[in-house]
């Protein structure tokens, strides 16, 4: 189907069509994390699952969930409210004592232009 989202095109963790598990479904396991995330054949652009994840607190990401989403990573990346995000991408906060590439209210994001990321 022409101009149909596909989540798969987003998915970047190993995974595996397994069917004799669950019939014409990927299954994803979101690796470092615990869980099991599923997607029908039937309907490409919605994802179901848990993901199960232990919090670190003050607004942190929880543990391994920049592993899991950093896995192959995309080259041209904006990480919004990125207080807690080191490495690869362009890293955009309102608070510039957390020393992001560019200080900007993540809501407006008005010091970035339209379709750079």
């Amino acid at each position: 189907m022409k101009g149909v989202f596909n989540v798969m095109n987003l998915i970047r963790c190993p995974y595996e069509a397994l069917p004799q598990v669950e019939p014409d479904t990927y299954i994803i396991m979101p690796k470092p994390l615990k869980g099991t995330l599923f997607v029908s054949f039937d309907n490409l652009g919605f994802m179901s699952g848990q993901v199960r994840v232990r919090g670190k607190g003050g607004g942190k990401y929880p543990f391994h969930y920049l592993e899991m989403i950093d896995y192959g990573k995309e080259e041209n990346t904006i990480e919004v409210c990125s207080g807690s995000v080191y490495g690869g991408c362009s890293t955009v906060d309102i608070n510039p004592e957390t020393n992001p590439r560019i200080v900007d209210d993540g809501q407006t994001l008005v010091k970035i232009p339209n379709n750079t990321f």
